[in-house]
């Protein structure tokens, strides 16, 4: 293809793919699947303590809405928190929304996680959305989440910074708004067919839903793991410790997903990367 063949393809391709945000989707809006203020018990039970040790209780002194609100005492780490299971209420491939207000007792980086076990059995916590609390109520904004089918014990819960106690109110889970993909317009794998791969980087949680999947079987030839090919991803720490040499130990369980996607749609796979200034 000469220059100014690939010119034309490429302000064709480019002018229909920048109107993806606004025309390539058709919305249907979400169903809320949790929602509370915790002006009741039974909401309150819902959630259990990650760490054992915390008392998760109704407080009625410091709501931010309402009579009351959630509140979580006794943390010994930052990490303990109030965690509610998905794995009965939400669906794998499908996306979802959360929000929450959150108070902490003293300054704190208060944040919404996502824990999940992979099929090899090893444990994964995502963080979603963050507010600093100065013994004020923030919100935690509205953040997008999934998870894909071969995950098992998914976790929503919140953390602090430290072990300071954690109050939570205007609790919300629901399924975000689905989206179709546009197929009238060109695809960039097809126009670009002759001289390049179309590639794109995608994340095992952001491969989950079936929009992203339609999006890349139309437009890309080729894919990147965003993070589960990395060091901390990719070396298995435990089991190079226990192998009793110096060969270190890799594990591909969390890009798994990914590598079964591109296997099964014939896409050739991009390894990302062996040196990082981060995640090593």
């Amino acid at each position: 293809m000469n220059s100014k063949k690939i010119t034309s393809a490429v302000l064709a391709t480019v002018t229909a793919f920048s109107a993806l945000p606004l025309s390539a989707f058709a919305e249907s809006s979400g169903d809320e699947i949790f929602c509370s203020g915790f002006e009741n018990a039974e909401d309150i039970a819902r959630f259990s303590g990650r760490g054992g040790v915390e008392v998760i209780s109704q407080d009625s002194e410091n709501a931010y809405k309402g009579k009351s609100c959630m509140k979580i005492s006794g943390r010994e780490q930052g990490w303990q928190g109030p965690q509610i299971p998905l794995d009965n209420i939400c669906k794998a491939g499908e996306e979802y929304i959360a929000s929450a207000w959150v108070k902490a007792a003293w300054y704190n980086n208060i944040t919404l996680s996502l824990e999940y076990t992979d099929a090899n059995g090893e444990r994964h916590y995502n963080n979603l959305k963050s507010a600093v609390s100065e013994g004020d109520w923030v919100q935690i904004p509205e953040v997008k989440f999934s998870f894909s089918e071969d995950v098992k014990n998914v976790y929503l819960y919140v953390e602090g910074t430290d072990k300071a106690d954690l109050y939570v109110d205007e609790f919300m889970l629901k399924k975000a708004p689905t989206f179709e993909i546009q197929q009238n317009i060109p695809s960039l794998k097809d126009s670009f067919s002759d001289c390049f791969k179309i590639g794109t980087a995608v994340t095992v949680s952001e491969l989950a839903p079936q929009s992203t999947k339609d999006l890349i079987d139309k437009h890309f030839n080729s894919i990147t793991a965003g993070n589960e090919l990395k060091p901390d991803a990719l070396l298995d720490r435990n089991a190079s410790i226990n192998a009793g040499n110096d060969n270190p130990q890799i594990s591909l369980a969390s890009a798994r997903p990914i590598l079964n996607y591109c296997r099964d749609n014939n896409i050739p796979m991009r390894g990302h990367v062996l040196v990082w200034h981060s995640q090593t």
